[in-house]
């Protein structure tokens, strides 16, 4: 069974070995939808025994009436997250006609931090001896380098449609030709608050790893003030979390669920 062999594949042969990375929920539909993304994703601080019911994924999965694969890790960088295609391809022909991929990405910086059994030299490279206009061009250049692998790793699978999503940082940084919402969650939350928020960031935490990259290191310190003004309302919005990460609650996983669709059946 479907659902049993993959989820044994993310158990056994992932590079990153977790048993909770990978959950899949087949009821014998023709489509399959798959969710890949980080804390945001995976439904960090909701309520364990909830989890799988209430993250959004499962709401937008019943929403388009498909079967549902949900591949995500805590702290995952926008690099992992891409790169679960190749998992997938390695996993090799998954058991549906029509799938679809919805990305919710995250903040740039975090491919520099995190240890998952590989190291992308050329990653770092792409940041390297090079000299820019400008910082947004930094944060486009490493946004830049993850699509290209994203349309690297797409080639090697099955057909499947994508579409990209952004949990607390700013679409502005990225330049691509895939489908993406033009709002990310903290936007959304703003909206269903009515209060005004700037949420073109690039990142929330890593910000020393682009000093020495950024030409205009008080444009930077502004992103990073503009940061906390982010971090400052999601402590206080009523639609997430307190703790420390400021997750988003069950009311703000079915808001985002149902903006994903609605922004989906606009496409069609």
């Amino acid at each position: 069974m479907f659902s049993e062999s993959i989820q044994h594949f993310y158990l056994n042969n992932h590079m990153y070995v977790s048993e909770d990375l990978c959950f899949c929920r087949v009821e014998n539909k023709k489509k399959l939808l798959i969710t890949i993304g980080e804390s945001w994703t995976w439904g960090d601080s909701l309520d364990p025994a909830l989890r799988l019911k209430q993250v959004w994924g499962s709401k937008l999965s019943e929403k388009l009436d498909r079967d549902w694969l949900n591949i995500a890790r805590k702290g995952a960088s926008n690099y992992w997250i891409f790169y679960q295609l190749v998992e997938l391809a390695r996993y090799g022909t998954l058991p549906y006609e029509d799938i679809l991929v919805v990305f919710c990405c995250t903040e740039a910086g975090r491919e520099f931090t995190e240890n998952w059994g590989w190291y992308d030299t050329a990653l770092v490279d792409c940041l390297r001896n090079r000299s820019y206009a400008d910082n947004n061009s930094v944060f486009e250049t490493l946004n830049n380098y993850n699509i290209s692998k994203l349309t690297h790793y797409l080639s090697k699978l099955q057909p499947m449609k994508v579409l990209l999503t952004h949990n607390f940082c700013s679409t502005r940084y990225w330049k691509h030709n895939y489908p993406q919402l033009s709002k990310n969650w903290v936007d959304l939350t703003a909206d269903k608050l009515s209060i005004e928020i700037n949420s073109e960031i690039p990142t929330i935490a890593h910000y020393e790893i682009f000093k020495k990259y950024c030409p205009d290191i008080l444009g930077l310190i502004e992103l990073q003030n503009r940061s906390l003004d982010v971090i400052s309302f999601l402590e206080a919005s009523p639609y997430n979390f307190k703790k420390a990460s400021k997750h988003p609650n069950s009311h703000s996983h079915e808001f985002w669920a149902d903006y994903v669709f609605n922004q989906l059946c606009e496409q069609e």
